[in-house]
């Protein structure tokens, strides 16, 4: 009877067992699943969503507290121009909440982090590029783009000193996305690395739906 240790999932040189636990967002992918698929050999995923509540549930940070103490005042206000958000306070979540997956990780697999290019609060450009640098900074293994075109996310680090050694990825909904990331990195010459093609019923409508994803590497 085949098993999956039977199977491999071959990243360059790197054989890995091939199973992957996708990036569901708010600690629902949680680092602990993530680090047992990576001991199995597999990959598996961290998101970068609500990182500061995340890095407050595990590490005891007050990231969250710290900020509603300073905006209190403004709680009932609908002008909310005066809350600025704190892309250094970001970035030190971030690196905890990677940099400790990252320092507990055993086995011979990887771990991930999911990317959304959507979540990019008041500041799009600078909030995205942070996000991926101190991801990279962290040791993160890969990190997989997703809830996006993601157009220019690969320009933005361009000058990080991982960008051609960590594992880079897409999700994509169509070819016609597809044809657009790559036309658009051409210039780079850094392809992805791996392609996750994602049908309109990913992530399910209703318990019948079956989840349509499917994985393509360079």
């Amino acid at each position: 009877m085949k098993r999956v240790d039977d199977f491999r999932l071959r990243f360059g040189r790197q054989e890995l067992v091939p199973i992957i636990i996708g990036g569901m967002g708010v600690d629902i992918s949680t680092a602990e699943l993530a680090l047992e698929v990576a001991r199995l050999g597999g990959i598996g995923h961290i998101s970068d969503a609500m990182v500061q509540t995340v890095s407050d549930r595990r590490f005891d940070t007050k990231f969250v507290s710290e900020k509603l103490k300073k905006y209190k005042t403004n709680a009932a206000n609908s002008d909310k121009s005066n809350v600025h958000f704190n892309l250094a306070v970001l970035e030190e979540a971030t690196r905890y909440h990677v940099g400790r997956t990252m320092e507990a990780k055993r086995g011979e697999g990887m771990i991930f982090i999911n990317c959304m290019e959507k979540l990019t609060m008041n500041a799009p450009r600078e909030t995205l590029r942070m996000r991926l640098s101190a991801a990279l900074d962290a040791g993160i293994d890969g990190i997989t783009l997703s809830a996006g075109l993601h157009l220019g996310s690969f320009a933005l680090i361009e000058d990080h000193p991982r960008f051609r050694d960590a594992k880079l990825g897409i999700i994509v909904s169509s070819p016609r996305a597809l044809a657009m990331f790559l036309r658009k990195n051409a210039r780079l010459q850094r392809l992805p690395d791996y392609i996750v093609v994602e049908g309109p019923l990913a992530g399910g409508r209703h318990p019948g739906d079956r989840r349509r994803r499917h994985l393509h590497r360079q």
